[in-house]
């Protein structure tokens, strides 16, 4: 990264061309430095300075000397360079040898040879000192120009690879030099003089020489290459991060100090070049332009404010009189006004009073001048000068009022495309607070300038077309959503329709000090008369600006608070009427041209924004003039877009299946699809959701056309469609569906968890929003004529549209909330009330069928459950698409009264039966179960089909998938339905549950049984083995009784001590007693499970006709005497006893319930005795008869 070599000629000598010239020789100058072996050609670049502009050129002794800084004798000043010349050997000189020199101290090798004369020594001292300076600034050149990228090589440079060693040598010396502990270096020269100071503590500069022809300045090579030394500093700066400003907000006590030291050298530095240098003073006030909030009002000296000013004018008089655009002065203007407007909100009103108003006159005329804004290094141009003007308003409002209001203008004029991002806030906060201001309450002309040329001027449109368009340069509607909060905030507080609350005083005693007040009254006002005519003198151009700014008006207007009082009623009806008619011309243009579809989707935010924000409250007679259907088209529009829109659905689900793929099932909090959610959610339309829902069904209820109606509901049906499909596609939908988690199934981690939890505050927000619209459709269609037939297609969209968004509704719980529980129940509840074919539809469907008596008046709600059926086929296994299905089938359950009977045999039954053994998900379980309960509550005739396959399903797959809970509730409505219409069939579902109860019985006599073999067996064998070890015994006793005396009795084992051998089928034992245990917990499960039967047949005791239910009783007798516990017998008479004393059993059976119970109470209650004269009453008791 070095200057390309430049061949030098003896015979080539310069042209004189001032500064143009300077910059080329002290380019080649700084080849040579850099090259030490170039050196010897110094002799001839001296000849051409000293003959350019150095010849007699002495040291300036300027007194300003910047902190910081280590000032070096400048090595190239003829002088030293002559004494070089004549005293240094420069054939020796290599980057190897001088940085040999640099470590040991001794420069005396380069020296020629001479007389030792006191003179010549002295010559020769000056002449190594020289030369350890020259090697110093060319070293710090080497290093410090590596890190420039404007000083950078083209790409495809070849490199000489010499050079690359001698770079990383030079990098190895500065290494070593900047180290704390440098052990390395042998003199000392390294630790404690300018070598160190120059690379480690301070910034190297060069001593000032004076130009022969002036004098009173410095030499033009003199000021490049403390330019070119600059730069380097300044590049270290931003290598460390010091020129970021919210640095400041981290810094410690130490690095606090060092940035207030970095930000003293740029202001001397500022001072010292201000009339010399173009790129060092610029550099320098832009750096202390980023902190110029933290900078202490001392530093706004006077010396300092009449040197910015001197650079400010002399940069205008470039742009204005030479004609000549700069883009370093642009950038120069830009760090100044910034320094001005900050040292204005920091000075009182009194203080430099004549200062700061020049200063508003040379910020106003940057304003008046349009070039200086047409480029990037603009950035922050425009805003500062606003803010600075807007803070002068306060201080010298009654001197610089029309000059500051000039400016102003004039910098509105210019347009939205002179302005930057950056300087958006600036300029609105500013104009805020000038048109806030007192100063302007009297100054009518002042206001209307200032809005027009906001309105007009800076944000319109320049297209030629007559529809509503956005000014260029605007890439944000957020940036627009500001003008409607400008005028609301100056509004509010000129008018204060918000009371200042004083933060010491106690609530209750400013609430007993405050007085009524009368209504403001603001057509009196002559600023508010004067903001309406500004909005008034708009043109089409600004028609969306316009717009937002009598928005912002009339919300601040609407939503004073009542202590102190609103404004007038007149006030308000001229706000409002203003508001109309701009939206009047807004819909007329749109019209005009051939509707909404070419509007831009920035315009119709804006649109969504403004209206949203003061339709809701409007008087319905207000919205009159303006055509309802066609501003509701462009809200519903805008809102439903799936990718611009206010819930981008499409993008986000993109992104999150994108980004899912690759993540593995993960969203990252620092991935895309955190960031479009974070986005989207913290968006201002987003935020206003509910606003614009309001908006919209207040728009609804001013429609007369029941088509349109019609057509907003089947946009907002088709968007419900694309977020269900597109959310079962993506892979993270099954985590987060219904379905019941294993316990060894993992959930989501924290990170996608916070992710997910945003994208669930985006679906629950569109959720409200289709309630709250839907709520209006029903209110509106209860209490006008609707169309024949229209409604029902009404109420199709709507519950297909919460069908399609059930997912979302579950997370809520499966009601939703109330307003969506009592809007669902209210479309229901119509649908199965009303009255819906006339007569000419009843005539023709009498036709088609030939019957009469087949038209059902529920047909229109068969037909609308019929299009709502889900397809089995494509949701059993996708709990998103299962999510409808449980949707489907809980209305299904409500309005069951009302189904056909051949469509619920042939389709909807199909459907549900599938769900009454898929447990897995319970909320679908108990749904499906709920469906067949309520075909036989509802005495269907497809019941009498339906219950032997149920009662078959229910005992079946109890209590596996069917607990006791489910079972009891299933068989009695089933039972009591069935006893309603069909006994013998009632009777055949109870003898299968008898015949349940008998089967337990069976397999509890077998398994007690078979229990009790094994039992047999075990003690008959473990009988034998007791024989084998007594006779195992005698055997030994009788062989320690015939042994000699000669023979020791210690081989034998000891009778007490003898243990008898282990046997062989032990194991089996062990075995056969696990498996007695195994069978006895199996009969106590098996009882348990009958006791619950015994409890569900119970109950069919309620349930059914006086025909069956003396057998019912003496069967359950049965039953009862084959308990074997005595406790089991008593729990089962008290479930007996709560069943026929509850409220189920009629006054029909009554009677004989209470008899038959106590003769079991009384018959059961003697066998408990011991009396033999109860067994004896016992025996001759017997059963009640229905006679």
């Amino acid at each position: 990264m070095y200057f390309t070599r430049q061949t030098l000629s003896a015979t080539e000598r310069p042209r004189p061309q001032g500064i143009q010239a300077a910059k080329r020789w002290t380019g080649l100058l700084l080849d040579l430095l850099l090259h030490p072996t170039h050196w010897q050609k110094l002799g001839f670049a001296v000849q051409w300075a000293k003959w350019l502009e150095w010849e007699g050129g002495l040291d300036l002794k300027n007194p300003v000397r910047s902190p910081g800084i280590l000032y070096l004798q400048n090595p190239l000043h003829p002088f030293s360079l002559n004494s070089l010349l004549n005293h240094i050997d420069f054939a020796l000189i290599d980057i190897e040898t001088l940085i040999g020199c640099v470590d040991t101290g001794d420069w005396t090798c380069f020296l020629k040879e001479s007389q030792d004369s006191a003179a010549e020594s002295k010559e020769r001292e000056q002449a190594i000192q020289s030369l350890e300076h020259l090697c110093l600034l060319s070293f710090y050149l080497r290093q410090g120009l590596a890190s420039l990228s404007v000083l950078s090589s083209a790409p495809n440079k070849v490199v000489d690879p010499q050079e690359l060693e001698d770079d990383r040598r030079v990098q190895d010396l500065v290494a070593r030099i900047m180290k704390d502990d440098n052990k390395e270096t042998i003199a000392s020269a390294t630790k404690t003089t300018i070598w160190r100071q120059a690379f480690t503590e301070q910034a190297l500069r060069l001593t000032s020489q004076q130009d022969p022809r002036n004098a009173l300045s410095p030499s033009k090579l003199s000021v490049i290459l403390n330019e070119v030394l600059e730069m380097i500093r300044l590049s270290k700066l931003r290598q460390d991060g010091w020129t970021d400003p919210s640095v400041s907000d981290k810094l410690s006590d130490s690095q606090f100090q060092q940035l207030g030291r970095l930000l003293s050298t740029s202001f001397f530095t500022i001072i010292e070049f201000a009339d010399v240098s173009l790129l060092m003073p610029v550099e320098n006030i832009t750096f202390l332009s980023k902190f110029a909030a933290q900078l202490p009002a001392s530093w706004y000296s006077d010396d300092f404010l009449k040197t910015t000013i001197k650079m400010a004018k002399r940069y205008i008089a470039t742009e204005q009189q030479e004609k000549v655009r700069v883009p370093i002065q642009v950038q120069g203007l830009a760090a100044i006004s910034t320094l001005w407007s900050f040292w204005m909100r920091k000075t009182g009103s009194g203080d430099v009073n004549i200062l700061g108003q020049e200063l508003i006159d040379i910020m106003a005329e940057i304003l008046a001048i349009p070039s200086l804004f047409t480029g990037p290094e603009s950035q922050g141009l425009l805003g500062a000068c606003f803010s600075g003007l807007a803070t002068g308003l306060d201080k010298w409002s009654g001197l610089m009022e029309p000059k500051i209001v000039q400016g102003m203008v004039a910098g509105l004029e210019h347009g939205r495309v002179s302005a930057q991002d950056r300087d958006m806030d600036g300029i609105q906060a500013s104009l805020a607070t000038v048109l806030r201001s007192n100063a302007l309450n009297q100054s009518k002309e002042s206001i209307t300038k200032l809005v027009k040329a906001f309105l007009n001027s800076f944000y319109g449109s320049s297209s030629v077309s007559t529809l509503p368009m956005l000014p260029m340069g605007v890439t944000n509607a957020d940036e627009l959503f500001q003008i409607q909060r400008l005028f609301q905030f100056v509004v509010t507080h000129k008018a204060e329709l918000v009371p200042v609350k004083d933060e010491e005083d106690d609530k209750k005693k400013r609430k007993k000090r405050r007085k009524p007040k009368k209504a403001v009254d603001l057509k009196e006002m002559a600023w508010f008369e004067a903001m309406v005519h500004g909005v008034q003198e708009t043109s089409a151009s600004g028609a969306v600006p316009g717009l937002l700014a009598v928005a912002g008006m009339l919300r601040a207007i609407q939503h004073g608070e009542d202590d102190p009082p609103k404004v007038d009623a007149v006030s308000l009806a001229l706000i409002q009427d203003f508001l109309v008619t701009k939206l009047k011309g807004f819909m007329e243009a749109l019209k005009a041209e051939g509707g909404g579809s070419l509007l831009p989707s920035q315009t119709q935010a804006c649109l969504v924004f403004a209206t949203c924000q003061t339709v809701p409250t409007l008087p319905a007679c207000k919205l009159d003039p303006v055509e309802c259907s066609l501003l509701a088209n462009l809200l519903v529009d805008y809102v439903l877009q799936p990718n611009d829109g206010i819930v981008p659905i499409n993008e986000i689900l993109r992104v999150i299946t994108y980004e899912t793929a690759h993540e593995r099932n993960r969203l990252l909090l620092t991935g895309e699809a955190n960031q479009v959610l974070a986005r989207t959610v913290k968006g201002p339309l987003f935020t206003e959701m509910g606003r614009v829902a309001r908006t919209v069904a207040t728009l609804i209820e001013g429609m007369e056309d029941w088509r349109q109606i019609e057509g907003f509901l089947q946009k907002m049906n088709s968007f419900a469609v694309n977020i269900h499909v597109d959310w079962a596609r993506c892979g993270l939908s099954r985590a987060d569906s219904f379905l019941e988690r294993k316990d060894n199934e993992p959930g989501l981690d924290a990170e996608t968890a916070k992710t997910m939890a945003m994208l669930f505050q985006v679906f629950k927000t569109v959720l409200f929003a289709y309630t709250m619209i839907f709520g209006s459709v029903v209110e509106k269609s209860s209490s006008a004529a609707v169309p024949s037939g229209l409604i029902s297609r009404l109420d199709y969209m709507m519950l297909d549209s919460y069908a399609y968004l059930y997912f979302i509704t579950y997370k809520l719980g499966p009601g939703g909330f109330q307003v969506y529980e009592d809007l669902i129940t209210s479309i229901l509840t119509r649908m199965v009330t009303s009255e819906e074919l006339t007569a000419p539809q009843r005539q023709q469907i009498q036709n088609q069928q030939g019957n009469e008596d087949n038209i059902s008046r529920h047909m229109l709600l068969n037909k609308t459950l019929k299009a709502m059926m889900p397809r089995a086929e494509l949701g059993f296994y996708d709990p998103v698409m299962e999510s409808r299905t449980l949707f489907f089938m809980n209305l299904l359950e409500r309005v069951m009264i009302t189904i056909e009977e051949g469509l619920l045999e042939r389709q909807f039954l199909p459907m549900v039966y599938p769900y009454l053994l898929k447990n897995d998900q319970r909320d679908l379980f108990e749904s499906a179960h709920s469906v067949v309960m309520s075909v036989f509550l509802t005495n269907k005739k497809i019941a009498k089909e339906v219950a032997p396959f149920y009662s078959n399903l229910l005992l079946q797959h109890f209590p596996d998938q069917i607990n006791i809970d489910q079972l009891r509730a299933a068989f009695t409505t089933m039972i009591r339905s069935l006893s309603e219409t069909e006994d013998a069939l009632a009777w055949l579902c109870v003898e299968k549950l008898l015949e349940r109860i008998q089967h337990y019985d069976e397999l509890m006599e077998a398994e007690v049984e078979a229990m009790r073999e094994e039992s047999y067996v075990a003690l008959k064998k473990e009988q034998e083995e007791r024989e084998k070890e007594k006779a195992l015994v005698q055997v030994a006793t009788a062989v320690h009784q015939d042994l000699s005396p000669q023979e020791s009795p210690s081989h034998l084992p000891s009778l007490g001590t003898l243990t008898p051998p282990v046997p062989s089928n032990s194991t089996a034992a062990s075995s056969s007693a696990r498996a007695v245990a195994a069978a006895s917990s199996l009969i106590l499960e098996r009882q348990k499970e009958r006791g619950q039967l015994l409890l569900a047949l119970f109950d069919q005791l309620s349930s059914v006709n006086l025909v069956f239910v003396e057998t019912l009783g003496q069967r359950i007798r049965e039953l009862l005497a084959k308990e074997p516990s005595l406790v089991g017998r008593k729990a089962l008479l008290k479930c007996i006893l709560d069943v026929i004393g509850g409220s189920a059993v009629d006054y029909t059976k009554r009677d004989w319930a209470v008899k038959w119970y106590l003769g079991l109470v009384n018959e059961y209650a003697h066998e408990l005795s011991p009396s033999p004269l109860s067994r004896q009453t016992s025996s001759h008791s017997s059963a009640p008869s229905l006679a």
